[in-house]
């Protein structure tokens, strides 16, 4: 039942030596490129050129369900944007709106309260006069 044992098999008892490996290849270096090289050849592709390439590139291959998940993203993405922007726009316009109808509410209620309580001053003076005067008339009616 045991198979013989296979001696080109390394163990994890051998061990190796530096002097089986071999030297890594050595890496070539690329030749310095002049800056005036640069600008006789040719100008360098526009970046937003090689973006657009790369994108179509990308989606060519695409399927439905894909652009349907890429366009739930994006507008899951904006909304949130939005949000973040209509909820400061209405705050402001909220909070001047109600600034101003405050303002016009207050006036309002100045204006009420001053002459209500003109009324009650002259009404309650009228009466204090009245009873005075009925007492000097009659100092024996009290």
């Amino acid at each position: 039942m045991s198979q013989p044992f296979d001696q080109s098999i390394p163990v994890l008892t051998e061990v190796f030596s530096d002097r089986d490996r071999k030297p890594p290849a050595p890496v070539p270096v690329p030749a310095p490129v002049l800056e005036e090289e640069l600008i006789q050849d040719e100008a360098p592709p526009d970046a937003d050129a090689i973006g657009a390439q790369l994108a179509t590139l990308a989606t060519d291959s695409w399927t439905e369900s894909e652009w349907r998940l890429l366009e739930q993203r994006v507008a899951g993405r904006v909304l949130q944007q939005l949000d973040a922007r209509i909820d400061a726009t209405l705050d402001n316009q909220l909070r001047d709106s109600l600034a101003d109808v405050l303002q016009f509410a207050m006036a309002s209620l100045t204006v009420e309260l001053r002459a209500g309580l003109q009324r009650a001053i002259q009404d309650t003076v009228t009466q204090a006069v009245a009873y005075e005067l009925a007492q000097l008339k009659n100092p024996h009616r009290n």
